[in-house]
């Protein structure tokens, strides 16, 4: 899952890759995978447009990794290291847990925020009693014009160890589709 705070460097090497497909559409966003790039992995992307959430409630919850872990199920654990570094735990019933340290940054945009995220290449901080995530980067922009929010989420990840089929398909798209509901339910707006 994202964390806030990435190395200057990051902002400019998030996965914008190009040949996004739309996979399907539902709430306002709509699902992307990429070309499956030379590693073997898969890039998704999620585009939502929402009048009926709080952009600054977003802010907050991708912001701070303790509010990261109230709002999305599968991150068990996000730790502080340093501000450019955390130490993220992910749980998911019948597999193993994974873990990575993963550089980290904030930075402000037009209208909104960016939070952009690498594997980092100092992973010391693991606790080596959970798979190391093989690969993870991405980024979510939360953008607000007249009141209408725009969210943009990228991931490119690798789950490391041995994974079934299956789960590999469920990351790249049951446990985004997941992850956007669980953000939208924590931010929108009471009614």
């Amino acid at each position: 899952m994202p964390t806030p705070i990435l190395l200057a460097a990051l902002l400019a090497a998030h996965p914008a890759h190009a040949g996004w497909i739309r996979q399907s559409t539902k709430n306002g966003c709509s699902y992307f995978k990429g070309n499956t790039d030379r590693s073997g992995l898969t890039p998704v992307r999620v585009e939502c447009d929402w009048d009926d959430v709080d952009a600054k409630a977003i802010h907050e919850n991708l912001a701070s990794p303790d509010a990261q872990v109230r709002v999305f199920s599968g991150l068990a654990e996000a730790r502080v290291i340093s501000s450019t570094r955390v130490y993220q735990r992910f749980s998911a019933r019948g597999v193993s847990d994974r873990e990575v340290v993963v550089d980290v940054e904030t930075d402000t945009v037009p209208g909104g925020w960016a939070y952009r995220w690498r594997k980092s290449a100092d992973q010391t901080n693991l606790r080596g009693d959970a798979v190391e995530v093989g690969a993870t980067e991405g980024m979510w922009e939360v953008t607000e014009v007249d009141g209408r929010v725009r969210l943009v989420y990228e991931l490119r990840l690798g789950l490391g160890g041995m994974v079934p089929t299956f789960m590999v398909r469920w990351a790249q798209g049951g446990a985004v589709q997941q992850t956007i509901e669980e953000l939208k339910a924590a931010v929108t707006l009471p009614r």
